[in-house]
């Protein structure tokens, strides 16, 4: 996932508020607002192609 518009697309409605927070040599990491668990989450999304 090269953006963070497009893991909102593929996360649907259940996280809001993403924000790129860092970035490794396997993926990127987000800080996201989780409607589900009402808490702020990290997602790890890795890059498969890059790994």
């Amino acid at each position: 996932m090269a953006d963070a518009a497009g893991l909102m697309e593929a996360a649907g409605a259940r996280f809001s508020s993403l924000e790129l927070i860092g970035r490794g040599s396997f993926g990127d990491v987000y800080k996201a607002f989780d409607k589900e668990l009402n808490k702020e989450v990290a997602i790890k999304v890795i890059d498969l192609e890059e790994s």
